[in-house]
């Protein structure tokens, strides 16, 4: 009966973790995101769509863009960190020293590493030029929100 148990535990992890994974493969660009909150189409001061919705995101994340005293990355949507394509802030908010611990296992071999994220989004007004631009960034704060 013993033995049945621990069989059954096992079986147990295995699913937990085989349905986190599966969630990761479905992972988005940061274009699809930006697309999916409209937020280049809201007005500053105002909620932009599906916030506080967790989202699954998948970027490129270079050393450089590592920035552990302010609690957040920037993520590339490509491998290429000089190109026009999007970035995406991600801030930790919880357990910073524990993600950084694995960001960095991962980075520390490389410049650079593909990465998958699930995170709340958030909205932000950000100030340009005498002008408001909406922004998004995502929220993490556990070290199961991100994979390599």
């Amino acid at each position: 009966m013993k033995t049945l148990n621990q069989i059954y535990l096992f079986i147990l992890v295995l699913l937990i973790f085989s349905c986190q994974k599966a969630k990761f493969e479905k992972a988005f660009a940061i274009s699809e995101l930006i697309h999916y909150t409209s937020c280049e189409v809201i007005p500053c001061g105002e909620t932009i769509a599906h916030e506080n919705e967790d989202y699954f995101l998948q970027g490129t994340i270079y050393k450089v863009n590592i920035f552990e005293n302010e609690n957040r990355i920037i993520l590339f949507e490509t491998n290429e960190i000089e190109s026009e394509k999007q970035t995406i802030e991600v801030i930790i908010t919880k357990n910073q020293k524990n993600i950084f611990e694995k960001i960095s296992r991962f980075i520390d071999k490389n410049e650079s590493a593909k990465i998958y994220i699930r995170g709340k989004i958030k909205g932000k007004d950000f100030p340009v030029n005498g002008n408001c631009v909406k922004g998004v960034y995502l929220e993490i704060d556990h070290t199961l929100d991100i994979r390599f």
